[in-house]
C-alpha cells in the first residue's frame, strides 16, 4: 500500500473495560473503567452495555496466551467500526481475570486506506490489551485510585499513523466480502461472536455449530473462496442501481408555414403541378403522332 494511501491522522477513541475495580459501578465486576460513563462523543460505544459479558469471559479463561491473541471482532457501522480486544490478567486474590479494549474508528468505506485503518485499530487494542493487563495485574490501588479520579489515560484518542498493521487477519480480503453484502452487524472469531457480530471468521463447521449453540449467526468468512457464504436471509447481496434508459428523443415536429411563407408553398406547389399537366400533355400528343403514322 502506497503511503500516500494511509491517511497520517486518524485518531481512535480507546475505552478499557475490566475486572477487580470499583469505578463505574459497586461491585467489582467486569465494568467500564475509561471512560467511567458513556460518552457523548462516541455514542456507539452505548451497544456493549447490552452484551452479556458473562459467557464471553468464561469462554476465554481457558484459553493461552497465543489462543487468546488470535480473538478478533469487528462491529461495523454507517461510517464507524468498533475493534474489541481482550488480554489476560489476575486479580488481587491471584485468579484469572481479563481486560478488554475497544478501538473505535470513522472510516470511509471508498477510501483505498479502508483496510490499513482497520488493520490498525485492531492492532491497537491487541498492544493496549497486553499493556493494561500487565498495569492491572493484582488490581494494585494506585491504578484503581486512577481509574476513579479519570487521571488514567486522561487522553483516550490514539493517532492510528504510528501504529502496525495487524498481521492475523488479511483486513482488506475481508472488507472486500463484507462490502458485498447487506446486514452484516459484525465480524468475529467464534467466541466473540456474540459481542454483536453475526459473520463468523472460521469454518462453515464452526459457523453451524455456532448457529446451534447461540444462534445470531448470519453467515461466515470463507478464507479459501475469500467470500462470505450467508447462512440465513438476513444477509443479502447489494443490487447494483439499475439506471433508467434514456428517452428517445422523437424528432421534432415540421413547423407551419404561416403569413407569406405560406402564400409562397402555395405557388410553387401550383407550378409543379402545372409543369406535371405540361409533361403529361405533350407524351400523349407524342404517342398519338406515333400511333398516326403506323397507320399510314
Amino acid at each position: 500500500m502506497n503511503s500516500e494511501d494511509v491517511i497520517r491522522v486518524n485518531l481512535a477513541a480507546v475505552q478499557v473495560w475490566g475486572k477487580g475495580f470499583r469505578v463505574s459501578v459497586d461491585s467489582e465486576e467486569f465494568q467500564p473503567l475509561v471512560p467511567r460513563v458513556n460518552s457523548a462523543e462516541v455514542p456507539i460505544e452505548g451497544c456493549l452495555a447490552r452484551v452479556a459479558w458473562g459467557p464471553i469471559l468464561e469462554s476465554l479463561y481457558n484459553l493461552n496466551d497465543r489462543e487468546l491473541s488470535l480473538q478478533r471482532a469487528v462491529l461495523i457501522f454507517d461510517s464507524d467500526v468498533l475493534v474489541i480486544a481482550f488480554a489476560r490478567t489476575e486479580d488481587r486474590h491471584g485468579r484469572p481475570s481479563m481486560v478488554m479494549i475497544t478501538v473505535t474508528t470513522s472510516i470511509d468505506w471508498n477510501a483505498p486506506s479502508l483496510a490499513s485503518i482497520v488493520s490498525r485499530s485492531v492492532a491497537l487494542s491487541m498492544r493496549l490489551a497486553r499493556e493494561y493487563a500487565r498495569a492491572f495485574n493484582g488490581n494494585p490501588q494506585t491504578i484503581e485510585g486512577q481509574l476513579t479520579t479519570g487521571v488514567f489515560l486522561r487522553d483516550r484518542w490514539f493517532d492510528l499513523g504510528g501504529e502496525q498493521e495487524d498481521i492475523g487477519a488479511d483486513w482488506g480480503r475481508i472488507l472486500s466480502a463484507v462490502q458485498k453484502f447487506r446486514g452484516i452487524s459484525g465480524v468475529a472469531t467464534a467466541r466473540l461472536l456474540s459481542c454483536g457480530a453475526n459473520v463468523l471468521l472460521g469454518t462453515r463447521h464452526e459457523a453451524e455449530r455456532a448457529v446451534l449453540q447461540n444462534g445470531g449467526v448470519d453467515g461466515f468468512y470463507d478464507v479459501r473462496t475469500r467470500s462470505i457464504v450467508p447462512l440465513t436471509a438476513r444477509l443479502s447481496p447489494w443490487v447494483p442501481a439499475i439506471t433508467k434508459p434514456e428517452l428517445e428523443v422523437a424528432p421534432p415536429a415540421l413547423a407551419m408555414p404561416d403569413g407569406g411563407d405560406a402564400r409562397r408553398v402555395v405557388e410553387s406547389l401550383d407550378r409543379i403541378e402545372q409543369t406535371l399537366q405540361l409533361i403529361a400533355d405533350a407524351v400523349l400528343r407524342l404517342l398519338h403522332l406515333k400511333s398516326g403514322r403506323r397507320k399510314k
